[in-house]
């Protein structure tokens, strides 16, 4: 039994996502890129320090809205330009790159976070009140604020997100790039098998002795 994967470039485009809505070309997804690094880099200089009462507290926060939409587009854009083939080395190279400067923006951005939770809940309560927008994301950090790390602890861990969420980018990168486990036998008929033929075939086989086999192996000859 043999099954055929199409590449990606050899599949229909009507199959195909279309990240033309997200950016229609890869200089637009440069600027935003920019755009991204720029505002992170306003934000810090505006804000840091300076986040003592309601009314700082919730310019920023508004701020930070712009800077999470734009970060959710890049890191969309990068990651489904990978998932579609975890061995085009230019989608590698992207999403790697992405990964590096939202882990550093995210690590100098912790300071938003760590003030503010500092701060005294009745100044943190006025912001609330004062804008509906921003009054979940600090109604969050009420209820952290008891368990908060120290500043520097906060932005340590988000400087190494990157890193510590590398073993799993590691095994999604080999499982996805559709490790081959060569063939399986029953009733005397030989089927191919891989992470993906297993995750999108052979588990929604309607022949339960294929799914018993892939579960339980080959029957005991004992």
């Amino acid at each position: 039994m043999s099954i055929e994967f199409l590449e990606r470039k050899d599949v229909d485009e009507k199959y195909t996502w279309d990240l033309s809505s997200i950016f229609k070309t890869e200089e637009e997804f440069e600027e935003s890129l920019e755009k991204f690094i720029s505002l992170s880099n306003g934000i810090e200089k505006d804000f840091k320090g300076k986040l003592k009462d309601a009314k700082s507290i919730n310019a920023c926060l508004d701020k930070l809205k712009d800077i999470l939409e734009a970060g959710s587009l890049l890191g969309t854009y990068a990651y489904l330009a990978l998932a579609v083939n975890q061995m085009d080395t230019e989608s590698q190279s992207r999403q790697a790159r992405i990964s590096n400067i939202m882990s550093d923006i995210n690590s100098r951005l912790s300071f938003i976070e760590s003030e503010i939770i500092q701060l005294d809940e009745e100044i943190i309560k006025e912001a609330i009140e004062e804008s509906r927008e921003n009054a979940k994301y600090l109604e969050d950090i009420l209820r952290r604020k008891p368990h908060a790390l120290h500043p520097e602890a906060e932005k340590t861990l988000a400087a190494l997100s990157n890193v510590l969420g590398a073993a799993y980018e590691i095994y999604n990168r080999a499982k996805l790039a559709d490790m081959d486990f060569g063939t399986f036998t029953v009733d005397g008929k030989e089927y191919p098998l891989s992470f993906v033929l297993f995750e999108g075939k052979w588990e929604y086989e309607r022949d339960t002795k294929i799914r018993i086999y892939l579960i339980q192996g080959p029957p005991s000859t004992v």
